[in-house]
């Protein structure tokens, strides 16, 4: 995370955020996301959210995903 943008995204943007991520600090997430003006959500505890998180189509991430790009 050291070569982030510490500005607002040109683009609409959400960033979603685990609270036992051991990768990135909730905080840290949350600090993010103003910085880029992104909508913050809280994904509870699920971890890592990556690739091999388990999530499969992850049912919950495509209505967020349809909220983003609905405006």
């Amino acid at each position: 995370f050291e070569t982030l943008p510490e500005r607002k995204l040109p683009v609409p943007a959400l960033l979603v955020a685990s609270r036992d991520d051991p990768f990135c600090d909730f905080e840290e997430a949350r600090r993010m996301a103003a910085l880029w003006g992104a909508a913050f959500v809280d994904g509870g505890m699920a971890g890592h959210m990556g690739s091999y998180a388990g999530l499969g189509s992850w049912p919950a991430g495509q209505r967020l995903l349809q909220r983003l790009i609905l405006g």
